[in-house]
């Protein structure tokens, strides 16, 4: 690995790349797999604006383990011969057999974090960490010739620009917080916890609040329970309890690489419909086997008198304030309409994600050219953004592909195939174009 390189480190400004790929999460790793079996020849980098590669490090629960299968890696529904299976990455690892002993298809997250960071480190020579893109332009040409992609970068106290023929922006997923919630030592998303709680350590006694229905307000409560035998948790939950995630076989083919051709060809509405219909499948539910852990511990509570999970169900967080050391949380409970206040030391928002958009990296020039269905840019089949004119940059984003793709966008379940057919389409794309004579 050269991260500490890396760290002062920046893309050739003198060379015209065929591909820079922004962030370095998962979803770009599968890229830079794909050009590398498919199209080794090109000359790619990827910018990343962390100093390290790194995958919800503060939600990497002891006991938390995968939603998919280990078979939906990075590229082995693409290439199942391929070095960056993660069979592959078990047996240099020396645990192939371990592995299969355990007669389990879903490796814990740990593991597959660890997975991940040992195909990035792969990659290092090509990924420039500490790298931040604040603009991309269009770069046109004195004579005829198709456009490239001028990207702006922060790297330090410095400002660099570096060309590319095409860019792939996939910078992963921001977390969602209430409006007006500010974070701080006693408030975080769930996604920095485990940083939070290394930060300011729970004391005895302490009282924390997890506003949340989904599987990481879950798991987040488990592992406050289970890692800290001291503290108090109450639960902000929508619903009356923690829901089960829909992962039936015959609707967990909504996942299907297939299925995405059907779901992008069908109109508006009908791809809105299904998206509603089987949310249950990725949104605000809970695996089965957790959410009956949990109850058997909130129970096993109610006979010992131990009552340390505490749930205020079919409730909404309203607001929170700050009263001395500690903090006021006020929920409104939707069966009597009425307003509660209680007190407590930390407060966990499981409150989700939404994908990085690309649209604010963009000069005017670019976005005025994008085409937009319902507000968001349209995109081809193989992810492309669409414009009005006929030659366009060759600019892709794969974050904001749930309107048109399906819910697969933002999950690691089609990743290895989605990346092959971005690298085929980008062959076929750069073969029919020149570049010289930029302005």
């Amino acid at each position: 690995m050269n991260f500490n390189n890396n760290l002062i480190d920046s893309p050739d400004e003198n060379k015209v790349y065929d591909v820079i790929g922004i962030g370095f999460g998962p979803s770009n790793i599968a890229l830079a797999i794909a050009l590398r079996e498919i199209a080794p020849h090109m000359n790619v980098a990827f910018i990343e604006s962390k100093n390290h590669f790194s995958w919800h490090s503060g939600m990497l629960f002891e006991n938390a383990t995968m939603q998919v299968s280990f078979l939906k890696d990075l590229v082995s529904f693409r290439n199942p011969r391929s070095h960056f299976t993660f069979i592959n990455y078990l047996y240099e690892k020396k645990r192939l057999a371990a592995f299969s002993n355990k007669k389990d298809f879903f490796p814990s997250r740990i593991e597959f974090n660890d997975y991940f960071k040992w195909c990035a480190e792969k990659f290092s020579e090509q990924v420039y960490y500490d790298n931040k893109v604040i603009r991309i332009t269009r770069r046109n040409y004195i004579e005829e010739g198709h456009p490239l992609l001028e990207v702006q970068l922060q790297v330090g106290t410095e400002k660099k620009t570096i060309l590319t023929k095409a860019l792939i922006h996939s910078a992963g997923l921001q977390p969602v917080m209430p409006e007006g919630v500010i974070p701080s030592e006693q408030v975080t998303h769930v996604h920095q916890l485990i940083e939070q709680i290394k930060k300011s350590p729970p004391t005895e006694n302490s009282h924390y609040v997890v506003v949340g229905g989904g599987q990481s307000a879950a798991e987040a409560v488990e592992f406050l329970l289970d890692q800290h035998p001291s503290i108090k948790v109450t639960a902000i939950v929508s619903r009356f309890g923690y829901t089960p995630a829909d992962d039936s076989p015959f609707v967990n083919e909504i996942f299907d690489p297939n299925v995405v051709d059907d779901f992008y060809s069908a109109p508006y509405q009908v791809r809105q419909n299904i998206l509603n219909l089987h949310a249950s499948t990725n949104y605000a539910a809970v695996d089965l086997d957790l959410v009956e852990s949990l109850y058997r511990g909130w129970y096993e509570e109610q006979v010992t008198g131990n009552h340390r999970l505490s749930i205020e169900r079919l409730s909404r967080f309203q607001s929170v304030q700050k009263q001395g050391e500690r903090l006021q949380v006020t929920f409104s409970h939707q069966l009597n309409g009425g307003l509660h206040h209680f007190q407590c030391d930390h407060l966990v928002f499981a409150t989700g994600f939404t994908p990085r958009n690309i649209d604010h990296l963009l000069d005017e020039n670019l976005k005025s050219c994008l085409r937009y269905e319902e507000g968001l840019p349209m995109l081809s089949r193989h992810y492309q953004l669409l414009c009005h004119e006929g030659v366009a940059p060759l600019l892709y984003s794969v974050g904001i592909s749930e309107n048109t793709h399906g819910l697969t966008a933002t999950l690691i379940s089609n990743m290895a195939i989605r990346a092959g057919e971005i690298v085929e389409d980008l062959l076929e794309e750069l073969s029919g174009r020149h570049y010289d004579q930029a302005v």
